[in-house]
């Protein structure tokens, strides 16, 4: 018999068949850990527009009832534009609720288990999977 001085084509595939599977497990569970990476982009943003209500509150004695945020709008863009960050109601003298949404064409429409994070003026925070 002679000595192999190669790979053949049968050990090629097999191989390339380990390294498929391999990467139908990993692609999910990679795409998983970002989605959930970039919630923090959510997360951050609320509780920097909470933080200024809280200041308007104590500085004016309540909320601002025009629905503005702390850029003058009635939304803003999260850091990393990632979510859309708005009141989910409309905001009264004692109470608020602060949402953060899935900004239009953003690769996290695809979290369906985290389509609005909300927090309001008792820091309650919705969903608690998303937190």
């Amino acid at each position: 018999m002679r000595a192999s001085k190669g790979v053949s084509l049968i050990e090629l595939m097999v191989v390339v068949a380990i390294i498929a599977i391999l990467a139908t497990l990993a692609v999910p569970a990679y795409t998983n850990y970002l989605q959930q990476s970039r919630r923090v982009d959510a997360q951050l943003t609320l509780l920097k527009q909470q933080s200024y209500l809280e200041q308007q509150l104590a500085l004016m004695g309540s909320y601002p009832i025009t629905g503005l945020l702390s850029n003058g709008l009635t939304s803003i863009p999260s850091d990393q534009q990632f979510y859309t960050i708005s009141f989910s109601v409309t905001p009264t003298a004692t109470t608020y609720t602060l949402q953060a949404v899935p900004a239009v064409g953003s690769s996290q429409l695809n979290d369906v288990s985290c389509q609005s994070i909300t927090i309001d003026n008792t820091s309650n925070r919705l969903p608690i999977v998303c937190w």
